[in-house]
């Protein structure tokens, strides 16, 4: 029998077992292991269920049972919790681009034609020079829509003829829009006719945000189930953005309780393993 599910844009669409195996798998699960999220879920299913509900049961059941892979699962609302302000995303984005070959420096203030601009990233990669915008939304159904890249293209055209100093002096000659949310479809068109680079949460294909996290294991320290939200924002306001960072070591011990480093160097370790 079909069941159509809620999700947190308010569409409704049929529950899809798919879906669900393709979240998994993302994560690295298993496939014993989805098996038995399946066997257990497909009960607690009812007409009208929401995304959020689904998610909330699987992400319990990781967690009682294998903490780092709920971590892993957790990636989308690891992402929204690196709030409430946006400079924990810029440096998150700084650091998948650097992760991929880019130079990258955050917050920057340029002078345009016509008026200065704090910049989110500036970002080079071969003879490619970026003016990158960073849009974070921490709450679940929201797009980037026609407005924002409308936004990002004028400061672009502002600013191109600037030489920079961190590009030793020469100027942008790409725009970059970073988001951890989907765009709406009038927003993808744009960028496709300006030919805008876009890192959005699922768009472009082996280029979006979601992909450049899990193929690099770029993880964010927000996913880790044994950190408190003050450990949370204490480590990213001392700049340790990635669990990779954590499982390094250093001298991040001081922003976390004594009797849990243990426990949260070895999460990070397991989930960019």
């Amino acid at each position: 029998m079909s069941i159509n599910i809620r999700k947190a844009s308010g569409e409704i669409e049929p529950f899809s077992e798919d879906k669900v195996r393709g979240s998994l798998s993302r994560a690295r699960i298993d496939k014993g292991i989805q098996n038995k999220l399946i066997e257990r879920l497909s009960p607690r299913l009812y007409e009208g269920i929401t995304t959020k509900k689904i998610y909330s049961l699987v992400y319990g059941w990781l967690k009682d049972d294998r903490p780092y892979l709920a971590s892993r699962y957790n990636l989308k609302r690891a992402i929204m919790a690196l709030g409430p302000t946006g400079y924990p995303f810029e440096q998150f984005v700084a650091g998948v681009l650097t992760h991929y070959g880019f130079k990258t420096v955050v917050s920057q203030i340029v002078k345009g034609n016509c008026v200065s601009h704090e910049i989110d990233v500036l970002a080079q990669k071969s003879n490619t020079r970026y003016m990158g915008e960073c849009k974070f939304h921490n709450r679940q159904g929201i797009k980037t829509d026609i407005k924002t890249v409308l936004y990002i293209n004028a400061r672009f055209l502002d600013i191109k003829g600037t030489p920079i100093d961190f590009f030793g002096k020469k100027t942008v000659n790409q725009a970059l829009l970073a988001t951890n949310t989907k765009l709406t479809s009038q927003a993808v068109a744009y960028c496709r006719c300006r030919k805008m680079q876009v890192i959005s949460w699922d768009y472009p294909q082996e280029f979006s945000l979601r992909e450049l996290v899990e193929k690099g294991s770029l993880h964010p320290v927000t996913c880790l189930s044994s950190l408190s939200r003050k450990e949370k924002q204490l480590l990213l306001g001392k700049g340790f953005v990635f669990c990779y960072q954590l499982a390094e070591g250093g001298n991040w011990y001081s922003l976390v309780a004594r009797n849990k480093l243990e426990a949260v160097r070895r999460e990070a370790e397991l989930v960019v393993k």
